[in-house]
């Protein structure tokens, strides 16, 4: 079975002079960063490999939530193609990951990733917010013959926790 954990980055900034590929994390996309890695590894998670884009706010996301994931550094890499990527593209690159690796994380932009998130697994999001993860599992032995037949393992956001903490 495959997992893959489709991600959208962490809570930005939107500075002035900052271009869009450039903008940072807001302090709280950091610590949810950190708490939504934890609520993965609570679920008992093992992420094999991680693709982000190479936006700021990806790669901060990407290497915040791998300190406690603990990928290593050999098997996480950062791509243009992922950076305000369409379905099309974010499959192929998932289509592209070694047969070896069972739990594939993609960290990504919106509209792209809820996009991708309900194409894969014939959901209705209308928005994936920001560091919303969705693990979609596939019977498929091969990333290579993955098509919209994958079925929501969870759906996790940082104030879905939040709510349940009032």
């Amino acid at each position: 079975m495959k997992k893959l954990f489709i991600v959208r980055h962490a809570k930005s900034s939107w500075s002035e002079g900052k271009e869009d590929f450039d903008r940072k994390l807001k302090k709280r996309g950091m610590t949810d960063a950190g708490f939504m890695a934890e609520k993965l590894m609570s679920r008992g998670v093992k992420i094999q490999k991680i693709v982000s884009s190479s936006a700021k706010r990806t790669t901060d996301t990407t290497e915040i939530m791998n300190t406690y994931l603990g990928t290593p550094k050999k098997d996480v890499s950062f791509t243009n193609d992922l950076y305000l990527a369409s379905p099309k593209s974010m499959i192929a690159q998932i289509r592209e990951t070694p047969d070896d690796i069972d739990e594939l994380m993609i960290v990504a932009h919106n509209p792209g990733v809820t996009q991708v998130v309900n194409h894969l697994a014939n959901e209705h999001y209308e928005n994936i917010p920001t560091l919303g993860i969705a693990c979609i599992l596939f019977d498929d032995k091969s990333w290579s013959t993955i098509k919209n037949h994958g079925k929501l393992g969870f759906y996790i956001f940082p104030k879905l926790f939040k709510q349940k903490n009032k």
